[in-house]
């Protein structure tokens, strides 16, 4: 079940990796950093985490749009991803087998890496004793990984976005997986809508238009307060966790 305290602590782990944050209430147990991608296991009260860092927003909207030019999955996010995981295979694995990983959760690009993290261990499992938070999470496959994601993970997955983050709607062409948790100033809300634009033959005037309207969209994160932003995660849900 998803519980604001858990959200709070799986930003906490995140926030190791991603912004060098430390507390006397978090212990780092192992660290790694790969391609400028670090994760590891920490522990926060009773629970052992694996964290992903993700990485800026401009870097993330470069390469989403690289996705969106080649469009399937030999190319673009999900091939990046799955040869990223092949390389971290063995360390994860290890990871799983020496720590009892009740949470995995991740940021941004991050986000993607944690979910076939945990795919690929509850594929192996019969029992799967870890919950899957993710955080500004952008479309992580197509849909046959989302449908076989969810048929193991769904219940236990909660993908948590802010509403007006313009990275969790990249790539236009991706599914989602999970159950959608959306921070909004009124709190969050529970919605599920998950959709997949059908542009299999769309225009290059049309993709330029696309990609022009997120560059703008960006700029305007920008110029206003950054919906993407892991500190604008944790102050959304601070909020609605300190007025429970």
């Amino acid at each position: 079940m998803y519980t604001e305290k858990k959200a709070k602590e799986c930003l906490q782990a995140i926030k190791v990796f991603q912004d060098s944050y430390n507390s006397d209430s978090v212990v780092v147990y192992k660290t790694f950093n790969v391609d400028n991608i670090s994760f590891g296991v920490v522990g926060i009260e009773d629970e052992v985490i694996l964290a992903f860092s993700g990485i800026n927003q401009i870097e993330d909207l470069f390469f989403l749009t690289d996705y969106q030019i080649r469009k399937r999955s030999e190319g673009g996010i999900i091939s990046s991803v799955r040869s990223f995981y092949s390389r971290i295979k063995l360390i994860i694995d290890h990871l799983f087998q020496e720590y009892k990983i009740t949470l995995v959760t991740g940021y941004s690009l991050g986000a993607v890496i944690a979910t076939y993290s945990a795919y690929y261990q509850a594929v192996r499992q019969i029992d799967v004793p870890f919950e899957v938070y993710l955080f500004g999470s952008p479309r992580s496959g197509d849909e046959n990984f989302s449908n076989s994601y969810d048929d193991l993970l769904r219940a236990q997955t909660y993908r948590v976005s802010t509403e007006g983050d313009v990275i969790t709607h990249l790539p236009l062409y991706g599914w989602h997986v999970g159950q959608s948790i959306q921070y909004t100033q009124k709190g969050y809300k529970t919605d599920g809508w998950d959709y997949s634009l059908p542009l299999d033959d769309i225009k290059f005037s049309l993709f330029s238009f696309l990609i022009f309207f997120f560059y703008a969209l960006l700029i305007y994160s920008k110029l206003t307060e950054n919906k993407h932003d892991l500190n604008y995660y944790d102050k959304m849900i601070f909020t609605v966790y300190s007025s429970a």
